[in-house]
């Protein structure tokens, strides 16, 4: 075991260093660097307590609901659910012993700066620590661990896990306030939970089975068969929190995942807890590992930077919770398991009941982003100048040149209105940029879009600022400074400074800035941030975790939808309730660039006849053309970005100039209109590769839509479906 600790005078310094080093404003605490994480390890670990291999008959029965069974195994404290629709035993641990260390519960400990990891087999069970109670078909497992970790550290606390039933589904609870430290623990916190990680795991897998991770729009990891090799994932739901300082090109939108297994599968959503979440996996390799996909959660934010580790003096004391539904025969795939998800969103108040919040329209939605103004680098000036890229002016005659074009359904999401240009100056208040327009122009934009039945979104950040000094305080003590990650601008922002609202004038500053957007004559308005991003705020004057973050950024996107339209970039599960429109949502994943592993659109099956949404503009794309067809593969709305200034020089035209991009424009919302203006209601039903470059998506029970992104004509199932381009197919 790992010998190196620390003092417990040395964590007491804390606030003396936090008072005389850079991170005087942090409510963390500042270590040594700490080293790798270690695995506590013991002599005479029993490595049959990493396997559930008791029969079903010999496991004791703790409920019933419907065809769903939920069992408790005595000789490994773990749990099973049968499911009867497909004669499949779910088990919480592998069905043989292997050299993992496979457990219902892993811990991670803190000690100083040092992490250690538990696990509920080995350092609970074995020992004789962990209890049980089944009462009124509820499972109660309480894991004890006691164990050394160093001459000045010993872990002693409780965790009770609680399972039931309820309708089909198997419910798993850890309430945080409920862990109990026992008097002998030392020097020991809890970093981080993960909860039933080897859920359902298998080593070998059948043909089509697959795990589904909500990285980006989503993807499946075949585990057909073993890996050479495969690097884990570990997803952060809601994406990475710039105030710890973390980064991750993976990102979830939705706390949800699943696995299918033969003929039976499930899919889990996190119902409580999901900002602290990652969801992770794993795939078999050739001569170890387990196919494997769970949630993790951190309780406790830490960070190692150059010299010191960073760690949060306060943690998530919340709930954790997870539902599982168990699918079978052909409601397996990751569509089916998509629509299991949205009933469980919708069943626990996450989405609203009515099936579409965005307002009918007349035909199929046109997306348009217009770039009021923008920070821009002048030639002769050491930093960016804002300047005009749309007038209010600009924007009435492109409205009008699209009506000419017989587009009549238009949703404009107006960006750079205010002054700072694209984030606009201070978390309080906005201010029209006048040059964009004057007053009177102003009152007679509105009145055209208005007349023209036109839903203008006027563009603004809920919780980021580019010119405001005090914000939310970083894990080191710094400022929170990541707004770039906010933004698929283009513009050269080099000498801007994004900062956050921080947490304890969160609230006023938030309700300041509703009361100033509700004052401009838009119906509706597009919140830039809140979407995309969530983040900590470690002051030590009022530290707040990304959970209540959420709850803040979600209350402030319902008082705006309760008086404008609301449009949100991003797809953030917490937002999306209160949206009438979802623009730039992920149409990729970065995760998809592993071997075996490939994006779906899982993220789209969910949210389609829901919600209306967009992708990234299609002249932002680097091909427009394939940007186009996963629009058509996906189901999303067609989406421009355009100014009314021309930018371009004799030698390179200017892409965003409207003029420029009419045509494209115009060609590409009638092929998609005539095909989707009918469908916008209905669920996507199923998804599939039926060869190779092309794709079929199905609309509920009578329409299929191919997609062709091959050079050349393909004829599948009877059907050609012409080089390049995407046909409707209706049954």
């Amino acid at each position: 075991m790992k010998k190196r600790a620390f003092a417990l005078a040395a964590a007491l310094l804390c606030l003396f260093l936090l008072s005389s080093c850079g991170a005087q404003k942090s409510g963390a605490a500042v270590l040594e660097k700490a080293a790798a994480p270690v695995t506590v390890s013991a002599a005479g670990k029993n490595k049959a307590l990493n396997a559930s291999v008791a029969p079903r008959e010999k496991l004791k029965s703790i409920a019933r609901k419907g065809l769903t069974t939920l069992y408790f195994d005595e000789s490994s404290f773990s749990v099973c659910v049968f499911d009867g629709a497909a004669g499949k035993l779910w088990r919480s641990l592998p069905e043989s012993a292997s050299k993992e260390n496979a457990c219902l519960l892993s811990v991670s400990v803190l000690s100083g700066s040092e992490e250690y990891i538990l696990d509920s087999q080995n350092d609970s069970v074995a020992l004789k620590n962990a209890q049980y109670k089944a009462e009124n078909g509820v499972l109660t497992i309480a894991y004890r661990f006691r164990r050394q970790l160093s001459k000045t550290a010993e872990a002693d606390f409780t965790v009770p896990v609680r399972f039931e039933l309820s309708d089909g589904l198997l419910k798993v609870f850890v309430d945080c306030k409920s862990i109990v430290f026992g008097e002998k623990n030392r020097n020991a916190r809890i970093k981080s939970l993960s909860l039933l990680s080897y859920f359902g795991a298998d080593a070998d897998g059948a043909k089509g089975d697959f795990i589904l991770v909500p990285d980006g729009c989503g993807a499946v990891i075949s585990t057909e068969q073993r890996a050479e090799k495969f690097t884990p994932l570990c997803i952060p739901v809601y994406g990475a929190d710039p105030a710890a300082k973390e980064s991750s090109s993976l990102f979830a939108c939705i706390p949800a995942f699943g696995k299918r297994s033969g003929n039976a599968a499930f899919v889990s959503l996190i119902e409580s807890g999901e900002a602290t979440a990652e969801i992770c996996a794993e795939k078999a390799l050739k001569k170890s590992g387990f196919n494997r996909v769970y949630a993790s959660f951190d309780l406790c934010k830490t960070y190692t930077g150059e010299k010191n580790t960073y760690v949060s003096q306060t943690g998530f004391d919340g709930t954790l919770a997870l539902s599982y539904r168990f699918l079978s025969g052909e409601s397996t795939g990751y569509v089916s398991m998509a629509g299991a998800c949205r009933e469980l969103l919708i069943r626990s108040g996450a989405l609203r009941m009515d099936e579409r919040t965005a307002p009918q329209s007349e035909g199929l939605p046109f997306e348009l982003t217009l770039t009021g103004s923008a920070r821009l680098e002048e030639q002769g000036s050491s930093r960016p100048q804002q300047r005009v890229l749309t007038s209010l002016s600009e924007a009435s005659d492109i409205i009008s040149f699209l009506r000419s074009k017989g587009i009549k359904s238009i949703n404009i999401r107006y960006r750079g209105l205010f002054e700072g240009g694209l984030v606009q100056n201070g978390f309080s208040r906005v201010r029209l940029f006048s040059p964009v327009g004057t007053g009177r122009e102003l009152e007679d934009f509105a009145e055209l879009v208005r007349s023209q039945n036109v839903s203008v979104f006027a563009e603004a950040g809920l919780f980021t600022a580019a010119s405001e000094k005090s914000g939310a305080v970083s894990i080191d003590g710094g400022r929170v400074e990541k707004g770039e990650l906010l933004l698929n601008s283009g513009f050269a922002r080099s000498n801007t400074v994004f900062g956050f609202s921080p947490a304890a004038r969160a609230k006023k500053n938030a309700d300041s800035l509703i009361s100033s957007v509700r004052g401009f004559s838009f119906d509706g308005v597009c919140v830039s941030d809140a979407g995309r991003i969530l983040y900590s705020d470690f002051s030590s004057k009022a530290t707040a975790g990304r959970s209540e973050m959420q709850e803040l950024f979600a209350s402030f996107c319902g008082a705006l939808s309760s008086s404008k339209k609301l449009m949100v970039n991003g797809a953030n599960l917490y937002a999306v309730k209160y949206a009438a429109f979802l623009t730039d949502i992920p149409s990729t994943a970065a995760s998809a660039k592993q071997k075996l592993c490939t994006a779906v659109p899982f993220l789209q099956a969910v949210f389609h006849g829901y919600v209306d949404y967009s992708h990234t503009a299609f002249n932002r794309e680097e091909n427009s053309d394939t940007a186009f067809l996963k629009a058509a593969e996906y189901g999303a709305v067609p989406s421009f970005e355009w100014y009314g200034a021309d930018l371009g020089t004799e030698e390179k035209k200017d892409g965003f100039y409207y003029m420029n991009g009419a045509n494209e424009a115009q060609r590409c919302y009638e092929r998609l209109n005539a095909v989707f203006a009918d469908l916008r209601d209905k669920k996507i039903t199923a998804h599939s590769k039926v060869a190779s470059g092309v794709y079929c998506t199905e609309y509920g029970s009578s329409d299929r839509v191919y997609v062709n992104y091959n050079k050349k004509d393909v004829t599948v199932s009877g059907v050609t479906v012409e080089a390049r381009s995407f046909l409707k197919v209706s049954f």
